[in-house]
C-alpha cells in the first residue's frame, strides 16, 4: 500500500526499491508457488524485507505487485525497463 500513489504524486523513484526487492526475491518465490503445485512466482501475504513470512499464501498476491511494475511503464514509458521486468510479469 506504501507504493499505490508512487506514480501518480511524481515520486516514481520511490517504486525503484520494491521493484529491485521483487527481483531479488523471484527465486524463492518460484520455490514456493512449486510448494503449491502452482507454475511462476507467488507469496505469502506478508512479507519482510528479507521475503520471509510466516502467514497466510495469497496466491495472487503476484498479479497485485505487476500491476506496480506495469504502471511505473505506463508513466514512463521505458524499454530497458520494461525488458528488466517483463519477464517477471509474464511468469506471474
Amino acid at each position: 500500500m506504501n507504493y499505490w500513489h508512487a506514480e501518480s504524486t511524481n515520486l516514481a523513484e520511490c517504486h525503484e526499491p520494491l521493484f529491485v526487492y521483487l527481483e531479488k526475491q523471484q527465486h524463492a518465490w518460484t520455490r514456493y508457488a512449486s510448494q503449491l503445485d502452482a507454475w511462476g512466482w507467488t507469496l505469502k501475504t506478508e512479507n519482510n524485507p528479507f521475503g520471509v513470512s510466516g502467514w497466510k499464501w495469497h496466491r495472487p498476491a503476484n498479479a497485485w505487485y505487476c500491476m506496480h511494475l506495469w504502471q511505473h511503464y505506463t508513466y514512463h514509458p521505458d524499454n530497458e525497463y520494461l525488458e528488466r521486468v517483463y519477464p517477471m510479469m509474464k511468469s506471474a
